[in-house]
This record gives structure tokens, sequence and C-alpha cells, in this order.
């Protein structure tokens, strides 16, 4: 249950309370062990880990290779935890993304004939041709940034088939 289905529901049962009194009930919520889930609802991990990005970026890359090893610093904090690490991971403009295309073909970007939005990881972290949840979330953020609506309702039918 996301904060505003607990809103909703913690008005019904509980009345009106204050927002501290809310927000700390949500996060009790959120810790409270909650029912096992069966092996097939749990999908694979298959994110590389951030040392494996990290020595995988070429050491010509200085500026990528410092914002990853911060975000390495501040993977404990909740904010941009759904595309954290995603700057990384992507293929870069050139070489790699000419290469991505001729490996996984038109299904490794949402727009194919102009190589945008990238929708899995670059050949070099060796996740292979696999949709990656974090270029999915960050292609459709990028996508509504600039009112792309195809583009952004592609993304988000990806995320539903194979993040949820």
């Amino acid at each position: 249950m996301n904060w505003n289905e607990y809103q909703t529901y913690h008005k019904k049962t509980h009345g009106t309370t204050s927002k501290q009194q809310l927000s700390s009930d949500y996060r009790k919520y959120k810790l409270a062990p909650g029912p096992a889930k069966s092996a097939s609802s749990m999908r694979p991990r298959r994110e590389a880990s951030y040392s494996k990005v990290l020595s995988s970026l070429p050491s010509s890359r200085r500026q990528k290779r410092t914002q990853l090893k911060k975000v390495m610093q501040r993977k404990s904090e909740g904010r941009g935890s759904k595309t954290r690490s995603w700057a990384a991971r992507s293929p870069q403009r050139g070489t790699e993304r000419h290469t991505l295309l001729n490996q996984c073909g038109a299904k490794a970007f949402l727009d194919a004939e102009n190589e945008k939005y990238p929708v899995m990881s670059a050949l070099r972290t060796g996740d292979g041709c696999q949709y990656n949840c974090k270029g999915l979330q960050s292609a459709y953020i990028r996508a509504r940034q600039y009112h792309n609506e195809p583009i952004a309702t592609k993304a988000k039918g990806l995320l539903a088939q194979h993040c949820q």
C-alpha cells in the first residue's frame, strides 16, 4: 500500500490525526513483516552491484565515476532510488549505443531510429539484452519532461510488464 492509499485507509479507520502521527504510523506499517512471498512472485535480481558498474566505467569518464561514487555513499537514502546509478549503467552516446542497437535490436531503445531513451544497460556492465527497470523509469520520466506522450506510454507499459 503506497502513501496515498495509506492516508485514505488511516482516515477511515482512525479519523483525523496529525501528519506527524500519520507519518510515524506509516513507517511502522512499512516495517511490519508482511505475508510471505512465493518464489514465483519475486523477480530475480538482475542489477549489477555499484562496485561492478564502477569497475566497468572507463577511466576517461571521470565525471560519471565521481557521480557514481557519490551515489554509492548515499545509497541508503530513499530519494531517487528508482533511478539511482542509471547514469553510470546507461549506454553512452556514440559507439556504446551503436553496439547495443546492433546486438540487442530495436527493443533496446524506445526511440530506436534516433537511439534515444535506452532501456537496457550498456553491454560493458554484463547484463546482456534484458530490460533494466531503472532505465525504463528514467525513460518514462524523461519522456514526460519533454512532453513526449507516445514514448511515455510505451515506457509505462514496459514498466508495468517487466518491473511490477
